[in-house]
């Protein structure tokens, strides 16, 4: 595993690519098994990869769950802070978000 501190944005990147990627291929297969134990499994096995991804990437804030549920992937532009030195700024492509995270250390 690499080390937060070893990791460039660009890789961190990469990863959370790869987790938006997985969760949209998971809710693919598993639409319509809404709403089973099945369905539910998966959910938690996927909501649990995103966080273990959040980890990885230093993602102390949450901001990569907070990217994916409630701002919808960036779709609806909602608009964070990595505290009171910057002002707030829409976040609607990873790239914002790799940004947010990196200011939030």
């Amino acid at each position: 595993m690499i080390s937060r501190s070893n990791m460039n944005a660009e890789e961190i990147k990469l990863l959370i690519e790869d987790a938006i990627e997985r969760h949209h291929q998971i809710e693919a297969i598993t639409k319509d098994l809404y709403p089973s134990k099945v369905w539910t499994v998966v959910i938690d096995l996927c909501e649990s990869h995103v966080k273990q991804v959040a980890h990885r990437i230093g993602d102390k804030k949450e901001w990569l769950e907070w990217f994916m549920y409630e701002n919808d992937f960036g779709a609806r532009g909602f608009e964070a802070s990595p505290g009171d030195e910057h002002p707030m700024r829409k976040i609607e492509t990873i790239d914002d978000l790799v940004w947010l995270i990196e200011e939030s250390k």
